[in-house]
């Protein structure tokens, strides 16, 4: 089952991991944009992908809506209305992810039935995943070799200390 992810995009770019992470680009929205769709933050690219902006689309920035997720402007009311809006009109909740670091958006968003994450969990994602074949084969090389009967010593000298045998 595909999800749709919400997201809060303001939140995304005012935060200091999406400055680390953030690729060159003059317009900050257009290079959010852009890391979504590089990295696949959203996972499968069968998942579909709404950013929410406050105010207005800006003029010269129409080629936001080209880069693949579906941008929204929220115009009169703010991007926390408008994800709310979004998620309750929605047929399915559960399916659905908000990326936002504001309590009352995970809140109202929880309280429909969405599933909500952090920013820096959003933004990490990307890195895990790319990484992912490489962490588990790090995490084997690094693991300290024991053999059974030092592990039996060890279990013989914690129970001693712990159990007073």
């Amino acid at each position: 089952m595909s999800l749709q992810y919400i997201i809060d995009g303001y939140n995304i770019i005012h935060h200091p991991a999406f400055s680390r992470s953030r690729p060159l680009c003059a317009d900050v929205r257009l290079a959010l944009i852009r890391l979504i769709k590089d990295n696949r933050l959203c996972g499968s690219r069968n998942n579909a992908v709404a950013v929410v902006f406050d105010g207005v689309c800006p003029t010269g920035a129409e080629q936001i809506n080209d880069q693949g997720p579906r941008v929204y402007f929220s115009r009169a009311v703010s991007a926390d209305d408008l994800i709310r809006e979004l998620v309750e009109r929605a047929r399915n909740p559960r399916i659905i992810v908000v990326v936002s670091d504001d309590k009352q958006v995970c809140f109202l968003s929880r309280a429909c039935g969405a599933r909500t994450m952090g920013v820096a969990d959003f933004l990490g994602q990307g890195r895990s995943q790319a990484a992912a074949g490489q962490k588990t084969r790090a995490s084997d090389a690094g693991a300290p070799e024991i053999t059974h009967s030092q592990m039996h010593k060890v279990n013989k000298e914690l129970r001693k200390l712990w159990l007073k045998e």
